[in-house]
């Protein structure tokens, strides 16, 4: 029996060791990945779109690279078109008066790369957005630390100079419908 508990005793304090993490040094890709954000409403425009290089969040390289684009273009099935004008580095915007959503309509967005690589999203659909069935707002107490600190350095980033013991949580119900 003793020795029983004492290879149990040898085995949690072995899984329980520290563990250093070992950073490799391995080189950026010529062809890397391409992350493309934006997004088209049914609201007037300009609209933006982000290209940044894709990263590994474990790697020393670890920040947001924005990278240009021949050409970005917003199109929809009705025959409208309008290329995005770069305004900082990876960032591209429609004109103000330009291309707007129209619900029922389709997009899609093509990326033209100075390499010569060409991304080109699905064709997708704008829904119309759903009813807003309640809304409102709900006071929430706290007596756990981690949650008041984690409060407490939220309002100090904003200002605040007392301590938190409430979270206002706003919320919206809808209902999304396709």
């Amino acid at each position: 029996m003793r020795k029983e508990s004492v290879i149990s005793l040898f085995l949690i304090f072995l899984t329980a060791a520290c563990v250093d993490r070992v950073f490799l040094d391995i080189p950026v890709p010529d062809n890397y990945a391409v992350v493309v954000d934006g997004m088209i409403t049914d609201q007037p425009g300009p609209y933006k779109v982000e290209l940044t290089k894709a990263f590994d969040i474990e790697s020393k390289n670890s920040f947001k690279a924005y990278i240009s684009a021949r050409r970005v273009t917003i199109s929809d099935n009705a025959g409208n078109s309008e290329d995005l004008t770069q305004i900082s580095q990876g960032v591209y915007q429609t004109d103000p008066n330009g291309i707007q959503g129209v619900v029922g309509r389709v997009y899609k967005l093509r990326v033209e790369m100075l390499d010569g690589r060409v991304y080109e999203s699905k064709p997708d659909s704008m829904a119309p957005p759903g009813p807003i069935t309640s809304c409102g707002s709900s006071l929430v107490l706290t007596r756990s630390k981690q949650i008041q600190n984690c409060i407490q350095l939220v309002a100090e980033k904003h200002g605040a100079r007392h301590p938190c013991p409430a979270v206002l949580i706003f919320w919206v119900k809808a209902d999304w419908k396709k």
